[in-house]
């Protein structure tokens, strides 16, 4: 569990318990109780948290991985959940959209019915009237039924085909094709973006080396480079460097290899581009 997994980070990186306890400030006492799971040993789980995070950051590692294996968590069951849940929602919205459609026929049939009925008792309660009083009823009655089945329509005819068209999703397909066909304006690039002059920092390792860097005073960033391995990064202001190993790594700033920062084993900061000493800086008239 997290003993292991802490045990495999430090031992791939390289890097002693001893050596670590000295670069977190955490005692020997309680980096080997996280490493055997020890965690009475350790006054509160707060404190446990605190350390696992602190021991995986000297590392150059992130420490969230860590406290999901701390606390035993699983991503994938949380995702396919979530992938069910969104499945059911789209197929109940569906069913409950389609279903009105339907109950208008039903509706018709019965109101139909429950006109007809009283108009057809009506007619044979008066039998023996004179045939131009009854053939008056019928059609007054057919010319009622036929206006109010024909209003019926029309409002099924108005209402319902609009509902459905509304619910029923249009197939993505339709829909990429549709927005590829908008044409956005080309956004031409700022003018101070483009000639503003930009500061370049590129470390080559010899040795392996813990280093940090904060690039315009914002993002940070920790690792460790192994003999061979390069990076580099781009800034608009500055960076503030520190090397575990000074004599390590090799430092090209703006095109120029930098030397005399440090020897190996020994551990500098360093601002790039370096500020002024107050005797570079004018005195003013």
């Amino acid at each position: 569990m997290i003993g292991e997994y802490l045990t495999r980070c430090r031992n791939e990186a390289g890097v002693s318990i001893e050596d670590l306890s000295k670069r977190t400030r955490i005692r020997l006492y309680y980096l080997r109780a996280l490493e055997k799971e020890e965690f009475h040993k350790i006054p509160g789980e707060t404190y446990v948290k605190g350390h696992i995070q602190t021991y995986l950051k000297a590392l150059g590692l992130d420490p969230s991985e860590g406290l999901r294996v701390y606390h035993g968590e699983s991503n994938k069951v949380q995702t396919d959940t979530h992938s069910v849940t969104k499945t059911n929602d789209f197929i109940s919205i569906k069913t409950d959209t389609v279903k009105p459609v339907k109950s208008y026929k039903y509706l018709n049939a019965v109101i139909i019915i429950l006109i007809a009925c009283p108009v057809v008792y009506f007619l044979y309660s008066h039998k023996f009237k004179s045939p131009r009083l009854k053939t008056d009823i019928i059609n007054k009655a057919q010319t009622n039924i036929k206006e109010f089945i024909d209003t019926v329509n029309s409002s099924n005819h108005d209402n319902t085909p609009q509902a459905v068209h509304q619910t029923v999703p249009q197939p993505a397909k339709d829909t990429s094709a549709q927005v590829t066909q908008v044409q956005q304006p080309a956004v031409s690039p700022s003018p101070v973006a483009t000639n503003a002059k930009r500061h370049t920092l590129s470390l080559k390792a010899s040795d392996l080396t813990w280093l940090s860097v904060k690039i315009d005073g914002k993002e940070t960033k920790q690792m460790f480079l192994k003999p061979l391995e390069t990076v580099q990064w781009v800034a608009d202001d500055n960076f503030v460097l520190k090397l575990g190993n000074a004599g390590g790594v090799k430092i090209v700033f703006d095109g120029k290899e930098l030397d005399g920062y440090g020897q190996k084993g020994s551990v500098v900061t360093l601002e790039l581009p370096p500020k002024p000493t107050p005797s570079e800086v004018p005195n003013p008239e």
